[in-house]
């Protein structure tokens, strides 16, 4: 029998009943689809078809927007799995508004009691899924997601979604009972009065503010900026300004996209008080420049007890603002 390499369009013979190999690329040999197949539907409708391994060569390259060809078994799961976490990002199916129902291309990736949120532009909603919140047509396989809006301050609950303009986004599991949230915004500061370092979870629902450690007397952070990108930190930045926790939310991606790592140092305290003064001056902080980028200052008081300051430096390596 003849055949045609679906890939270098090579013409080659062989015997029926075995597997087909082109002699030329080694690529698995096929024919164009006669007729359009659901790859094509897909394809034209504006969604992303992936294929892994010989798909692509099965279907002649039809219907695909991307394709991945693996050298193993293992190779190939790996990258699976990378195209199943890519798929925690859908688009809207069809517009919504908060807190109607979500409508995307299937259930994959969404479960309830998943923290997700709607994006569209500058505006986005977050919101809970609720328990048997996931429904699947059968036919068509399009999910339609019931949700709960969180009371998280500054939720946008009266946006409209557009469908393909739109997305959903997974951020993780919500907290459960023994198990903590993959996803939340918690806020550390200090009680200046106790001198304790104290937690608060803000997202995706505010709690009640709680003591970790007592003798805790400052908490300072700086950003990493890479002002040339060229990937190094060549800056460090205080929050003030248009980096301030009020003002950063409202700055353009591309000034996000400069944030490459923060440096966070924690200021502690000796519970015994010294007859003496044994920390006269001031305490230097973040000193890898000259000079230091803070200096606490200690009164008369605060000068008997002893301090160290404890610092670390945290690389983002996988920056959500920096995906694609």
């Amino acid at each position: 029998m003849h055949y045609v390499c679906a890939r270098c369009h090579h013409a080659f013979s062989a015997n029926p009943g075995v597997e087909l190999a082109c002699p030329r690329c080694k690529a698995e040999a096929g024919l164009e689809p006669v007729h359009a197949t659901l790859l094509d539907t897909l394809k034209a409708a504006g969604w992303p078809v992936v294929a892994v391994g010989k798909i692509e060569d099965l279907f002649a390259g039809r219907g695909i927007t991307r394709a991945t060809h693996t050298t193993s078994d293992e190779h190939g799961m790996d990258v699976v799995l990378e195209e199943m976490a890519a798929l925690e990002r859908m688009m809207l199916r069809v517009g919504a508004t908060p807190p109607g129902a979500y409508v995307v291309a299937g259930p994959l990736a969404f479960s309830p009691n998943d923290v997700v949120v709607a994006v569209q532009g500058a505006n986005c909603t977050l919101s809970t899924i609720n328990a048997n919140g996931v429904s699947v047509a059968g036919p068509t396989g399009i999910a339609t997601i019931g949700h709960t809006l969180t009371t998280t301050p500054g939720n946008n609950t009266t946006a409209t979604y557009g469908a393909v303009a739109a997305s959903l986004i997974n951020l993780g599991q919500a907290a459960t009972p023994g198990e903590p949230a993959r996803f939340g915004q918690t806020l550390y500061s200090v009680d200046s009065a106790a001198h304790t370092l104290r937690t608060q979870g803000l997202l995706p629902t505010v709690q009640a503010v709680t003591p970790v450690v007592s003798n805790v007397m400052n908490l300072k952070a700086q950003f990493g900026l890479d002002t040339d990108n060229d990937g190094t930190v060549d800056t460090w930045q205080t929050a003030t300004g248009n980096w301030s926790a009020a003002n950063l939310p409202l700055q353009p991606l591309a000034t996000w996209q400069q944030i490459r790592a923060v440096r966070i140092a924690i200021v502690t305290r000796s519970d015994q008080y010294e007859s003496e003064a044994v920390t006269p001056g001031s305490l230097a902080i973040f000193c890898t420049t000259n000079p230091c980028a803070v200096s606490m200052t200690l009164d008369a008081d605060a000068q008997h007890y002893r301090y160290k300051v404890l610092e670390t430096t945290i690389p983002f390596r996988n920056a959500l603002w920096n995906a694609p």
